[in-house]
């Protein structure tokens, strides 16, 4: 499900009850938009950057959000022989907010480029989110902060995504004195990379 109001929403011959559900499901999809706005104004103080950098007109005035919702099956995920409820990867959109049912399974992995991987479970904990960066941040500040490479060995989970969608390249004001690591590049091109990469994550259409 994406933010914004579809077609059909604005009918008034849609089916009712399911307008209703939607409405409960885009008040949740709001909240967890504010939240990823505050965590911004928190990374705005560890990047030196001013108070409300981030909230300026034309900076986030109509983010692109996802809700994603992911069912992963009770089978028992095999490492060894590349059994994964979800194999290794990095999510491309800014912030990933999970949700989780207090059942463990998601694995983290500091340091992407070491051989071999080292990977670290991370709990649940009840009421609380777990917050994992996306390449968008990666690139915006020019690597000060990574995306996160993780993985998911349990299933059980479902996962809740906010992703905001725009022009991705090294904000000078985030990465003052430091040469530009990574490349300028649009978050469509980004996206159908990605979906190129793992087919059926992304299907084209007409809609712009």
């Amino acid at each position: 499900m994406t933010d914004g109001t579809s077609t059909w929403y604005r009918k008034p011959t849609a089916i009712p009850d399911f307008i209703n559900g939607t409405s409960k499901t885009k008040l949740e999809l709001w909240r967890c938009s504010a939240l990823s706005r505050r965590l911004l104004s928190l990374l705005e103080k560890t990047l030196g950057l001013e108070s409300g950098f981030f909230s300026q007109p034309g900076r986030f005035d109509a983010p692109t959000t996802l809700l994603r919702l992911l069912h992963y099956t009770e089978e028992v995920s095999r490492p060894d022989t590349g059994v994964y409820g979800a194999g290794a990867h990095t999510d491309y959109g800014m912030f990933t907010l999970l949700l989780t049912d207090n059942v463990p399974g998601l694995q983290v992995c500091r340091d992407k480029e070491a051989s071999p991987q080292v990977w670290e479970d991370v709990l649940p904990k009840e009421g609380a989110y777990i917050v994992n960066l996306g390449d968008m941040m990666q690139i915006w500040t020019n690597g000060r902060y990574r995306s996160t490479l993780h993985r998911v060995v349990k299933g059980g989970q479902e996962r809740y995504s906010i992703w905001a969608n725009y022009v991705w390249g090294a904000l000078n004001e985030a990465v003052q004195g430091h040469p530009c690591r990574i490349q300028t590049i649009h978050v469509k091109a980004h996206v159908y990379a990605i979906s190129h990469r793992k087919p059926g994550l992304l299907q084209r259409t007409s809609s712009p």
